[in-house]
């Protein structure tokens, strides 16, 4: 008798413990499961409460001018909305971009999205009437709601430099993660100094987590900025966006900042590709060229001037261009225009045609036009020579012989390997730059073969390529040159809008601005990637090209630093034979970097699903185990 009061004791138990996990499962799940109302199937949103000031990502599906709005309750109008159509500068169907920064807002509205209840709708063909609403949700934003930002700062990291005192970055960062938190996850790094994240610049190109141990090698000629004594190493959620609120802290070797030249450069110049001016004046594309015009003029108005590697007309009608020189003359004081054709500068008229519509807005220095839409001219002293295509072949370009011999007899003219000569073509040789690498598609010379003869003769060559849109983060960005093709080679990314291949090789639409500002010095040149839409610079897009090589430095020098345990801002820890070890608070829930991804909500109840579910089969094991013993 007692043998069997002790083994119903135990069944007891054990149907005791299972019932109240499978009861709490379903409350773990659906606690922050948005509701749908409409066609579920073509809205999605990460969660259904924020925190201020938190990113809301939404995703929708549609095409035309289908649009997505965020609304307080009872309003007629949204606050921010965006078309999904990536043609209209949306984020893409199904694709998920955050409400708090879409770039359409209506006046009188509190853009920022305060705390309070809001709904958000996906509308159909450009309607604002809410019988024409697809499907719609109601949000919270504040009123105590945490962010959640699921995950945890990296365990440790060590920086190993190549050369510790050449001001170049090139080397290995190697992370550690928490077993728990090695997928889905991302690495995200800023440059900092005694003070923090420097100020003025983006986070560096972020990395997948791999494993427990990651590696991460930056390339040749990215710089570490002169002020630059840190390097910080946090780890992001790839689904939210949510970025570690506690980092790694890695001290830089004394000296191992750029060094800057101590004179003031020979010339300044811009550089920048894809447009896409529109029709409409108040679309995102004319916006964002207006925004770029605006953030070169606070750089250098009195720059030799802005050269624009195609697509400058995003349908090739001739009041697109007009409508660029409007908004151009607008900006007041700004340096010159310099434009190469593209893809889309063709696609309006017939071949010829198009041809004769750019060159009548092409200009020289001296305010003539140029005669063929491959041309060139010297300016303060330096070559600039720009290719468009022989024949209309759609998105690439075609060259006949007789213009590669011209383009062999332009570079070579008054050639000086020291001086550098900027070419500028709008398609990319294929695997050479951000978005013509293997299965991103966006390689685009046709006979290739003949440029790359002419080009391996001219080291000095810095090319320049449009087209693909990729950002200027990802990789590939420069190509560094080889035995067989030594020029540099630079993806210019895009004004208009941008493009990765983060998450899917073959890319995924984003808003942004980008390109270049270039410093020319007689030993060196700086090509320095500039993100237009913030006013920062682009930590993994900032190259020093040394025109004479530097003597060879000093031997490797590695710095580790250790997670701090208890997350604090300030408090440091000492580690034998480490770098010194901070965890600093982020000021936003959103790297700087992040791509828009697909959030929609999984099926289960994440990290708390899995650990009831865990724990259900450790009790049933135990339950088991004890009836086996009571038995024997």
């Amino acid at each position: 008798m007692k043998k069997l009061i002790l083994k119903l004791s135990a069944v007891s138990l054990c149907l005791f413990l299972l019932l109240s996990a499978l009861f709490a499962l379903p409350f773990s799940a659906s606690a922050e499961e948005p509701v749908i109302e409409g066609d579920a199937t073509r809205l999605t949103v990460d969660k259904s409460a924020y925190a201020e000031g938190e990113a809301i990502m939404v995703s929708g599906v549609g095409s035309g001018t289908d649009w997505l709005g965020i609304y307080r309750v009872g309003a007629p109008h949204s606050i921010r909305w965006t078309y999904i159509d990536t043609a209209r500068g949306g984020p893409g169907s199904g694709v998920a971009v955050n409400m708090r920064t879409v770039p359409d807002v209506n006046a009188g509205e509190p853009v920022d999205i305060p705390a309070g209840t809001y709904i958000i709708r996906l509308m159909a063909n450009d309607s604002s009437d809410f019988s024409n609403c697809i499907a719609m949700t109601t949000i919270t934003v504040g009123d105590g709601a945490e962010p959640d930002t699921g995950v945890s700062a990296p365990t440790s990291a060590s920086y190993k430099l190549e050369h510790d005192s050449d001001g170049f970055a090139t080397g290995t960062v190697t992370v550690k993660m928490p077993m728990s938190e090695t997928k889905n996850r991302s690495i995200v790094m800023y440059w900092a100094d005694a003070n923090g994240k420097l100020p003025g610049y983006t986070s560096l190109a972020k990395f997948k987590v791999t494993g427990e141990t990651t590696s991460f090698t930056f390339g040749k000629h990215i710089m570490i900025p002169a002020s630059a004594t840190r390097l910080l190493v946090y780890a992001m959620n790839n689904t939210s966006g949510a970025v570690s609120a506690s980092c790694v802290s890695i001290d830089l070797p004394e000296g191992a900042a750029h060094k800057n030249p101590g004179v003031a450069s020979n010339a300044e110049l811009f550089i920048m590709s894809d447009i896409h001016i529109t029709l409409n004046q108040a679309h995102v594309h004319n916006k964002n060229f207006s925004h770029m015009l605006e953030d070169v003029a606070s750089l250098n108005a009195d720059a030799l001037g802005i050269f624009v590697v195609g697509d400058m007309a995003d349908t090739g009608n001739e009041q697109e261009y007009k409508n660029m020189l409007q908004l151009y003359e607008n900006a007041g004081k700004v340096p010159p225009l310099f434009l190469a054709i593209g893809n889309h500068d063709l696609s309006g008229l017939p071949f010829d045609q198009a041809n004769e519509m750019f060159l009548k807005y092409a200009t020289l220095p001296d305010g003539s036009h140029p005669t063929d839409t491959s041309y060139d001219f010297w300016l303060n002293g330096y070559h600039f020579i720009f290719l468009g295509t022989d024949h209309a072949t759609g998105l690439h370009s075609s060259f006949t012989r007789d213009t590669m011999t011209w383009l062999d007899e332009a570079i070579s003219e008054n050639r000086d390997p020291e001086r550098p000569v900027f070419l500028f073509l709008h398609q990319s040789i294929s695997n050479t730059v951000s978005g013509s690498l293997p299965g991103e598609g966006w390689s685009g010379v046709d006979n290739e073969g003949m440029l790359k003869n002419v080009l391996k003769k001219y080291p000095e060559v810095m090319f320049f390529n449009g087209h693909s849109h990729w950002t200027m983060d990802s990789v590939g960005n420069m190509f560094e040159g080889d035995s067989k093709l030594p020029c540099r080679i630079f993806n210019c990314a895009s004004v208009g809008y941008l493009w990765s291949g983060y998450n899917i090789v073959s890319g995924e639409h984003l808003n942004g601005s980008q390109g270049y500002m270039v410093k020319l010095y007689d030993d060196r040149l700086y090509i320095l990637g500039r993100d237009f839409s913030a006013g920062e610079w682009i930590p993994s897009a900032q190259y020093c090209i040394m025109l004479k090589e530097p003597a060879e430095e000093t031997t490797p020098e590695e710095t580790t630093a250790a997670s701090e345990p208890d997350g604090t801002s300030e408090d440091t820890v000492s580690i034998p034979d480490t770098a010194e070890t901070s965890a600093e608070q982020t000021p936003s829930m959103t790297s700087p970097v992040s791509d828009a991804t697909d959030t929609k909500p999984s099926g289960g109840s994440g990290c708390g699903a899995l650990i009831s579910f865990s724990s259900l089969l450790v009790l049933i094991l135990a339950g088991v185990l004890l009836l086996k013993r009571r038995k024997d």
